[in-house]
Order: C-alpha cells, then structure tokens, then sequence
C-alpha cells in the first residue's frame, strides 16, 4: 500500500497544504477505501474560507468519496476487499474518514456498493446533497420521506423550491414530488424543460424584475412549505414574503 496522502487544512481561512499523513487500520464498523474520486461540496468552501465548525487544526476536510476498499474492520460484513463503493462522511465525524486523502476510513452505515456497471462519479457526486436534502426537507421542514418503491398519493400540499437547477434544488423537486407534494420551482427558460421531467409542476423564471417575480410566487401560492436551495441575499429575501 502506498504512502498516504492529503490536503490538509493548516489553519482557519489558509489554504490547503498537501501532506503526508497515517494510513488508518479500520476499527469496528468501518472500512478502508482506496480514493479513486472526491467530490468538492460547497460545505467544504465554507469550511476553509469561514472556519464553519470551528475545527481543530490541522485538519483533513472532505465530505463525499469513493472507491475500492482495501481493508475491513471487525464485524464488517456487508463489504469486502475488492468492493467498489460510495460514502459519505459528516463534517463532524474527524480527520480519518474525511475524504481529501488516498486512503480514508468510511462508517459502513454511511457506505453504500456501488455496480460495476455504475459510474462512481454518479454516486459520489449525489451523496452529499441527497443527504442535505433529506436533513433540510423531512428533518426540518417535517416532510414524510417518500416510498421510493411506490407512487404516494398527492397530498393538497404545495411547496415552493427556488432555484431547481442547482444541485440541491434537483433533487429536492424529486424528493417532495415522491412524497405527493405540487412543486414549484424556479429557474430560466433553457431550463424549464429539464426541472419539468423532474417533476415540477409549475416553472417560474427567475429573470423576470423582482415585483414581475413577487407577483408570480403569489398568483402560485399559497405554499406550505418555501425552500431557498441558492441562499443569496437577494434570493433569502423573498422567503418572508411567503
């Protein structure tokens, strides 16, 4: 096994530094995976620029990775050497399972396998906004988490998710859809055909002058349920409104 590698963050708000670091041996409940793709998760720019969760320096960051593992902890049965696999690791959970590294623990319960026939890329790339979306959309706002095996029935309910393009907001149009709730959504007319097969059902376009905007999110509503997957101030502005 090679030389473990990673970016390290040396201090609050300074750049990352690549360095040597241990390669972990598993414990219980976890694996070793040899990194073949990292994701770059905005959650990441908020650490290094904001010193988000205060961390204890230095520190590895990195939230979604995937690859093949090398080694298994005690206890480990749903995974073997050899396996290709997806995981996600919390912000909180430490420097061995964070993924800007070669070799990075992973907690089997945040792990899933991953098909040969499946691009890792895929997986890796959603696991940290589909974690987002499920905390944002049924931890906190008290939407029931779909049945992704069968059609739930409409609920009344409406819910209005600005900004779904982005990458939050394409998978949260297809979280409240499978759970029976009306969407609309937002996004520009090159687009609007795109967050339709997503399950939107109704398309606002967010380059219409404010008052045009404010005035079509309330021909819509009401709603009971606003989501603001962008959160710029110019975007944060209108929740209240609604």
């Amino acid at each position: 096994m090679s030389q473990n590698r990673g970016a390290v963050n040396p201090a609050a708000r300074a750049p990352l530094e690549v360095r040597p670091l241990d390669t972990r041996t598993p414990g219980p409940g976890d694996i070793l995976v040899k990194n073949e793709i990292i994701a770059i998760n905005p959650v990441e720019v908020s650490i290094t620029k904001n010193d988000l969760f205060k961390s204890k320096y230095p520190c590895v960051i990195g939230t979604s990775f995937g690859g093949e593992v090398v080694a298994v902890g005690e206890g480990v049965s749903d995974f073997k050497v050899g396996d290709k696999v997806a995981a996600y690791s919390s912000p909180t959970d430490g420097d061995k399972y964070a993924a800007y590294q070669a070799y990075a623990l992973a907690k089997v319960d945040k792990t899933i396998l991953v098909p040969e026939a499946v691009d890792l890329a895929v997986p890796v790339s959603m696991n940290g906004n589909l974690t987002t979306v499920v905390g944002m959309i049924s931890a906190t706002a008290g939407v029931p988490k779909p049945d992704i095996e069968n059609e739930v029935a409409p609920t009344g309910k409406k819910i209005l998710i600005y900004g779904g393009t982005s990458n939050l907001g394409s998978l949260a149009v297809q979280y409240v859809r499978r759970a029976g709730y009306s969407v609309v959504t937002t996004t520009s007319p090159k687009h609007k055909a795109f967050v339709e097969a997503l399950g939107a059902d109704k398309v606002i376009d967010h380059n219409q002058d404010r008052d045009t905007l404010v005035k079509a999110f309330i021909a819509e509503g009401p709603y009971d349920i606003v989501v603001d997957t962008i959160s710029h101030p110019n975007t944060s502005a209108y929740s209240p409104m609604f």
